[in-house]
């Protein structure tokens, strides 16, 4: 490659978006990458964008502007459990185990001998991205299949290719494996930390300090789109600011045991009848297809004749105005907390994971947090009742800790570009 081919490709690389889950038709996971590709694009010189999906098909459908393959440890269908580490998981999943066996093969035959007998296109953008961003939000934690995210982290550093680690919150490990997780996250190029737990985790496991930088959520930037087909919903709804927005969330891979969950159900119940009894609207939320299934659950079992807002039917950036029209929305789900607050609308987050905890205490609203696995209905309406008293007040307030963490969210991308400019020069100067 000739010195003014490196050049070009230092400001207008060729960067491959990994982890991307659009398979559960996840608000979260589509509202993050089309922020990411929308800061990019500010960012870079017409970059050359390339995105790793569960469900390439289905992608296509939300992105429709650029190449997407599927990604390296595609495994479609899992049929949910609480632990994925466990034999009942195994055992339910046993089709995808085996094509999963397989695909790791190929990943070490291609990793050591460069041979790609399954012939994954993701493998070639492995091999011919410049840069390579690793996106998912909390997918690094022991929650989820966190190894095979190490072996990609391993494989573009055998690759030599700079990879980085964008805007997760990362940890916790299982205590076995920390040593591990120091070795591989210490390799990476940067570790953008989302909230201050991931950051002191990252520091406790002994990670390279040089490589971590503390930033916020991208979603946080993501542009808001008054499309028609986003108006027509709210007009449908009957959105307006008397209508509250509620999550119902689904228990899989939580670890979170029955009787909890049962309670958090018991006293979603009391919290609906709490609202609708103090003359407020309730529309339901379904971010994603397993919420879903599980307000649809809900809403039967209860007898509720109430509208659901079903996020995959827009696009982020069209759901986003949707949730803009509510006066307060309650969610277990990080992602509506985070799209929502960031137009000015308060939130009360009933949190499994610190994440959700984290977050809110970023944007002054840690005093509207309750916990999923032990639900108290009756804290639950005191705060409820605090922030609708303070309701003025409190929307001012987010409105200018929301200016104060986007600049935080800025900090990816403008990081990103730092640590791939110095990349593409040093590979210059060796030519």
């Amino acid at each position: 490659m000739s010195t003014k081919q490196i050049k070009d490709r230092s400001i207008s690389p060729k960067i491959l978006i990994t982890n991307h889950f659009v398979n559960a038709q996840n608000l979260g996971d589509l509202a993050l990458v089309e922020a990411i590709i929308s800061q990019m694009r500010e960012i870079f010189d017409n970059p050359e964008i390339i995105l790793e999906s569960d469900n390439p098909e289905l992608s296509k459908q939300y992105f429709k502007s650029i190449p997407i393959v599927e990604r390296l440890f595609a495994i479609r269908n899992i049929k949910l459990s609480k632990n994925i580490y466990s034999f009942d998981f195994v055992l339910k999943n046993l089709p995808q185990m085996f094509r999963l066996f397989f695909i790791i093969i190929n990943y070490y035959l291609f990793k050591f001998l460069g041979l790609n007998l399954l012939n994954q296109q993701v493998l070639k953008e492995y091999q011919s991205a410049d840069l390579i961003l690793m996106i998912g939000g909390d997918y690094l934690s022991k929650y989820y299949a966190y190894k095979l995210r190490f072996m990609e982290i391993e494989l573009a550093k055998t690759l030599k290719k700079p990879i980085i680690l964008y805007a997760h919150s990362v940890g916790p490990f299982k205590n076995y494996d920390i040593a591990y997780s120091k070795k591989v996250l210490s390799m990476t190029d940067g570790v953008f930390a989302r909230d201050e737990k991931s950051e002191k985790l990252l520091i406790e496991y002994g990670v390279d300090k040089k490589k971590i930088f503390r930033t916020a959520d991208s979603v946080l930037l993501m542009k808001t789109s008054s499309s028609n087909s986003a108006q027509n919903l709210v007009t449908k709804l009957n959105i307006d600011k008397n209508t509250i927005g509620l999550v119902i969330r689904d228990n899989g891979f939580s670890q979170m045991e029955d009787t909890g969950y049962q309670k958090y159900l018991a006293g979603m119940k009391l919290y609906v009848d709490f609202i609708l009894e103090n003359g407020f609207k309730l529309v339901f939320i379904a971010p994603n297809n397993s919420d879903i299934l599980a307000t649809h659950k809900f809403v039967k079992e209860y007898n509720y004749n109430l509208p659901i807002f079903y996020t995959r039917d827009l696009q982020p950036e069209e759901a986003k105005y949707v949730l803009s029209k509510f006066k307060i929305v309650i969610s277990s789900r990080m992602h509506p907390l985070i799209i929502t607050s960031s137009t000015g609308v308060p939130v009360i987050g009933i949190g499994l994971e610190f994440k959700t905890l984290n977050y809110l205490t970023l944007v002054g609203l840690e005093k509207y947090c309750q916990k999923m696995d032990d639900f108290d209905i009756d804290n639950a309406k005191q705060a409820f009742n605090e922030l609708n008293a303070n309701y003025e007040t409190i929307c001012k307030n987010l409105q200018v800790k929301i200016g104060l963490v986007q600049e935080k969210s800025k900090l990816n991308m403008s990081l990103t570009k730092e640590i791939y400019s110095k990349y593409a020069n040093s590979q210059t100067l060796h030519l």
